[in-house]
């Protein structure tokens, strides 16, 4: 008994196909299909009519399934049982407008049967969130490279350049306490000043980095 006939689904399955944007293809030859339903409406703005109206020929209108045809046509010459999906490609229909698509190619009761799903505005939303996503986390990567960055910087100024500088500092402090000539001394002094601004500097961009590097964190 065939529970699909009596129950009467098979007369609801093209509306079905219809309303979950699927359009379902019976293979004639090559890449010419015979549509077993009337197709929606994004289906006859990407894909040209053939010499029968119910007929088309879907490598002539999409290079993606032209290419697809080579993995579908092994498919069906094995009868192998498991769908095979294209994956999601996009088009765009005679007015302009970009479609996402995939297709998966079946061999049911010997018969090769090709099926378009258009994936609709529900696949936008979800490529626009996966792309926030993507966003977001190059950003935190970005921050975590560039606090890296001024990690390895303050290890180098607390480190190197600042207990430099108040050696330095020191060295000339005692180097005044000689007898020196009053331009030695001048110029002396002008080094001190140097340094200890410096060593100032250096102290005070420690402590403000090291509170904005807590803050980001």
């Amino acid at each position: 008994m065939d529970l699909t006939r009596a129950s009467g689904v098979g007369e609801v399955l093209p509306e079905i196909a219809r309303r979950l944007n699927f359009v379902i293809l019976k293979r004639v030859q090559g890449d010419l299909f015979e549509l077993l339903e009337e197709p929606p409406e994004w289906f006859r703005l990407i894909f040209a009519p053939g010499e029968n109206p119910n007929e088309v020929r879907v490598g002539s209108s999409s290079l993606f399934l032209d290419d697809f045809m080579t993995d579908a046509e092994d498919h069906w010459a094995n009868e192998r049982p498991e769908p095979l999906k294209s994956g999601v490609w996009h088009e765009f229909d005679s007015g302009d407008r970009e479609h996402y698509l995939e297709a998966t190619a079946l061999y049911v009761r010997s018969t090769s049967v090709l099926i378009l799903e258009s994936l609709g505005h529900d696949y936008e939303v979800r490529m626009q969130l996966f792309q926030k996503a993507r966003n977001f986390v190059l950003q935190n990567q970005t921050l975590d490279y560039e606090l890296q960055k001024n990690d390895v910087l303050l290890h180098f100024l607390s480190t190197q350049l600042g207990p430099a500088l108040q050696k330095i500092g020191r060295s000339l402090a005692e180097l005044k306490q000689h007898k020196l000539d009053y331009d030695v001394l001048s110029d002396l002094n002008e080094v001190v000043r140097v340094a200890a601004r410096q060593d100032m500097l250096v102290d005070t961009f420690l402590r403000g980095f090291s509170s904005e590097i807590v803050t980001m964190q």
